[in-house]
């Protein structure tokens, strides 16, 4: 009778201890609520919510923390789209860029296509009438008043993969149709650098004869790198680093310094190696700021592509460029966005440092709570490089 006693006191006590550790996790999840850094700063009272997978942000935060002005569109804002084309036509001085990485036989994962792909996106851009132009004339369209013919494509390419070479080459050849590549130089220097295998110089001559480019996505700074003691992460190109041997963040002087080295090397190995006589860089992680903008100007690296999607005018000096390198979509599909849709105001359209902006969601304002809007889309309308460090549930924006 005792032992059964004693066996019903420790079935309680560890049921109580169940409960308690439960609560106690429960309250942790709580408390471990995702956070927000710009600049490698932690913003207090940012207002973020996460919800269904997603990020979104009060317009007090658009407007008060990033600087930018945030207003309801009228119908006066939208810019005029009636603008007459003969059939066949989607643009007329503009420039649509396609951006591709890795080309394999068999895509490890969805950013990478195969050569068969790749070569039906050539196919659809012929069947399609787009024009493909060479980086030349691409500068000359931005910087010099040049002409550029209706659907006039720019295809490129980053990271310089070894690949590009053995896949992409053979089917641009095919096609007659000139490309660019942003090579990650130190990759080419040292070919025992891990990683996926970069292009030699030699390989790069050969395919100079045939117009194919070669330009800056820098020497060595292609990484992300920690900015604090906590090591929160951000791309090396935009960011004061933190120093662990001296257990501080690079000055404003070191950062400069740095990056100034490594795009002024990248563009000497360029210049020795292949001739270029246009200086011109893809972001890594498609991040930029003004200081880093500032650092371009002095190195006179006058042309720059982002990550950001759209159709670039003459005026659009940070280049907006459509991702085709998914192998999970098909040509039409993810080259759609070359054949751009009117925009129209609607329920989820706002003006967003004065451009019209259509999100995919809204979050609609409930008692004290404010609206909400997508951090990413906001993000990628402003041009600000966001990352996600699963390790502490931050999100990290860098302007």
């Amino acid at each position: 009778m005792k032992s059964q006693h004693y066996v019903l006191k420790l079935l309680t006590l560890i049921t109580m201890l169940s409960l308690i550790m439960a609560c106690s996790t429960d309250l942790g999840s709580k408390s471990a609520a995702p956070s927000i850094t710009l600049n490698g700063e932690k913003i207090e009272n940012s207002g973020l919510v996460q919800k269904d997978d997603a990020m979104y942000i009060p317009a007090s935060f658009i407007t008060d923390t990033l600087g930018a002005t945030f207003e309801t569109p009228e119908e006066g804002d939208v810019e005029a789209g009636s603008e007459e084309l003969a059939e066949g036509v989607y643009y007329t001085n503009k420039v649509g860029v396609l951006m591709y990485h890795a080309v394999m036989e068999d895509p490890t994962d969805g950013s990478i296509i195969a050569p068969e792909q790749f070569r039906d996106h050539l196919q659809w851009l012929k069947d399609e009438g787009f024009n493909p132009i060479s980086m030349e004339q691409y500068v000359a369209f931005i910087h010099e008043g040049g002409e550029v013919p209706d659907n006039a494509v720019l295809i490129t390419f980053d990271d310089g993969y070894e690949n590009f070479y053995t896949y992409a080459y053979p089917a641009l050849k095919e096609f007659n149709y000139p490309a660019v590549n942003f090579v990650i130089v130190s990759g080419v220097d040292d070919p025992s650098i891990p990683g996926i295998k970069k292009l030699s110089w030699d390989q790069m001559r050969e395919m100079k004869e045939h117009n194919i480019a070669f330009h800056n996505h820098t020497f060595d700074m292609h990484v992300y790198g920690a900015v604090n003691a906590e090591g929160i992460e951000q791309p090396a190109a935009i960011s004061n680093l933190y120093l662990p041997d001296e257990k501080r963040v690079e000055t404003d002087e070191e950062y400069i310094a740095r990056v100034t080295e490594d795009l002024s090397k990248a563009e000497q190995r360029l210049e020795e190696e292949l001739g270029n006589t246009i200086r011109a860089i893809a972001f890594p992680y498609g991040a930029y700021n003004e200081r880093l903008l500032g650092i371009l100007d002095e190195l006179d690296i006058k042309t720059s592509f982002t990550v950001k999607p759209g159709i670039n005018t003459s005026e659009d000096a940070l280049g907006f460029r459509i991702n085709g390198g998914r192998s999970d979509k098909t040509a039409e599909e993810l080259l759609a966005g070359l054949k751009p849709e009117p925009v129209e105001l609607n329920d989820n359209a706002m003006l967003l440092n004065g451009k019209l902006v259509s999100f995919s969601k809204i979050i609609e304002a409930k008692g004290d709570q404010p609206a909400l809007y997508p951090l990413r889309e906001v993000s990628n309308a402003l041009g600000l490089f966001i990352g996600w460090d699963s390790a502490t549930k931050t999100v990290t924006l860098a302007q």
